[in-house]
């Protein structure tokens, strides 16, 4: 649902990166689940990415870092998904 807010009739989050680190913030920051948060909110961000004709080329280790950084709040969202943008690769 965040990634699709409309803010007074705007989308809040217009590009695709950005949807795509609002829901990694959103399930892997606020711990929506018992447990498997950040495992979730890693397959949601590269299932968005996939649906909407994108993959990534993160390296395990710069995913794990990111979705780890993320969840201890000191990625914070525009360093995210700046991050997730230079990774965006057109499938």
């Amino acid at each position: 649902a965040r990634p699709a807010t409309t803010v007074m009739g705007a989308e809040a989050y217009p590009e695709l990166a950005m949807k795509a680190a609002a829901l990694l913030e959103s399930v892997a920051r606020f711990h929506p689940l018992i447990d498997g948060d950040k495992r979730t909110a890693w397959t949601l961000m590269v299932l968005l990415l996939w649906i909407n004709g994108y993959r990534h080329d993160f390296t395990t280790d710069e995913g794990f870092d990111l979705v780890v950084g993320v969840a201890a709040g000191t990625v914070e969202l525009r360093d995210s998904a700046a991050l997730i943008s230079r990774h965006l690769v057109l499938r």
